[in-house]
């Protein structure tokens, strides 16, 4: 493991991610996602988030999976909850469309992206899960360092 970097003070917190055996800091943010959306989120296949509300953040983002549901994968395996399951990029933020329906994983009726925001996320890696207790809010990511 390589040696701890040291981080300036800043306004915004930053957190430990372990990559293989580089490791660097990064501010991030933390955002709660019901199961299964979550798992999906983190195997990349969803890669658009809907929300009630526009966001200007762009960066890491620590996806946490809420403590219920519970619902099982296709091989009958509890998915992950109550815990960060991956940490994504967040690249964008826009108005939702019709088109955003597959990278949404959703089918929407006519009207239903009327008012709704599409976060674009990206770059999907996998952590180790770590319990958390989630937030209604995307907040300030102050749980333990993560692993790749």
């Amino acid at each position: 493991m390589s040696v701890p970097l040291k981080v300036r003070a800043s306004a915004q917190p930053f957190y430990w991610i372990l990559d293989a055996d580089i490791s660097y800091a990064k501010p991030m943010k933390a955002l709660s996602v019901r199961q299964p959306w979550a798992q999906l989120i983190a195997e990349g296949i969803k890669t658009i988030e809907i929300r009630s509300r526009p966001w200007k953040y762009r960066g890491p983002l620590v996806i946490c999976a809420t403590a219920k549901p519970v619902f099982l994968d296709d091989d009958g395996v509890p998915l992950p909850c109550g815990c960060a399951v991956c940490v994504v990029d967040m690249v964008d933020c826009r108005p939702l469309t019709m088109d955003d329906a597959d990278a949404a994983y959703m089918d929407f009726e006519d009207g239903a992206c009327d008012g709704q925001w599409a976060w674009v996320l990206a770059n999907a890696r996998m952590v180790e899960p770590v319990p958390v207790k989630g937030q209604l809010q995307p907040w300030d990511w102050n749980g333990p360092q993560l692993r790749i």
